[in-house]
């Protein structure tokens, strides 16, 4: 079931869990949101397996699925 957060926006592009009062994107800099994601990774180490198998270069928090 998809989560709608108030405090939290998904970005469109990368996933990357941005504050609601954003513009842009902390991670890629792009300008599109949704509220409507599902289930959060985070990443907390460089060394992380699961940002290689997400395809993200950065720590931080993301989405698993963007709806």
């Amino acid at each position: 079931m998809a989560r709608r957060s108030r405090a939290f926006k998904a970005c469109a592009k990368c996933k990357a869990i941005n504050d609601r009062k954003a513009n842009t994107c902390w991670n890629c800099g792009y300008n599109v949101f949704t509220t409507r994601w599902d289930g959060l990774i985070i990443i907390i180490s460089e060394e992380s397996i699961l940002k290689d198998i997400l395809g993200v270069d950065k720590i931080g928090y993301y989405a698993v699925k963007v709806l």
